[in-house]
Formats: C-alpha cells, sequence, structure tokens
C-alpha cells in the first residue's frame, strides 16, 4: 500500500508532464488500486476547451487500460498554486471507480493542505 506522501510525490511529478498551453494551470492525479497499484494522470488541453482531459480522468483511464476497476485507499489531485477540487465529470467517474471509503487529498505543489 502506497503512502499518501507517495502518491503525491507521483501527482507532482506527473503534473509537470501536463499540456496546459492556454491556461498553464497544470494538474496531476495519482490513485492507488486494490492491490496497491498506481496510476497518474495529467490534464491535456485543447484550443476548443471543451475537448480538454481533466488529470483524474487520464489517471482512471490508465488504470481501466490496465485492466484495473477499483480505487482503494486514496486519490491525490496536485494543481496550483492554490488548492482546486475536481470538476463535476471527475467527481462522476472517481465516485463510479471509487467508493465511500476512498480519499480524496487536494494539494498544491507545496504539499496536502
Amino acid at each position: 500500500m502506497s503512502s499518501t506522501q507517495t502518491l503525491f510525490e507521483k501527482a507532482c511529478a506527473v503534473r509537470n508532464n501536463a499540456y496546459a498551453p492556454y491556461s498553464n494551470f497544470l494538474v496531476g492525479t495519482c490513485l492507488e488500486t486494490e492491490d496497491g497499484e498506481t496510476f497518474v494522470g495529467c490534464n491535456v488541453e485543447n484550443a476548443s476547451y471543451g475537448l480538454c482531459v481533466c488529470s483524474e480522468s487520464n489517471a482512471i483511464a490508465a488504470m481501466v487500460a490496465a485492466g484495473k476497476r477499483k480505487i482503494k485507499q486514496a486519490v491525490v489531485v496536485v494543481a496550483g498554486p492554490e488548492i482546486s477540487t475536481c470538476c463535476g465529470a471527475c467527481r462522476q467517474r472517481l465516485n463510479e471507480f471509487g467508493s465511500a471509503e476512498t480519499l480524496l487529498h487536494f494539494a498544491t505543489p507545496g504539499g496536502i493542505k
């Protein structure tokens, strides 16, 4: 099982790979599955904002592509410089693949608040 700090570090690292030339708003997510495997995702923008893909969605897509279906312990989302929470679509995805026990941690690169 990964620690929240490890998930935070992985989310920070992948945040640096975000493609956000229009907003300059970088976001990284790391989640852990029931078997302890971690998956990351970063946001990918498009000139047509409606086609942007959130970091949470990309982390879930990577998890599903690897054949996993359940988020276990926690999800860490790192944005910044201020705390930012998930959009409604990502909240729905996290709800579908997580459980009532899944903890969502929102952070800045400076740490989990």
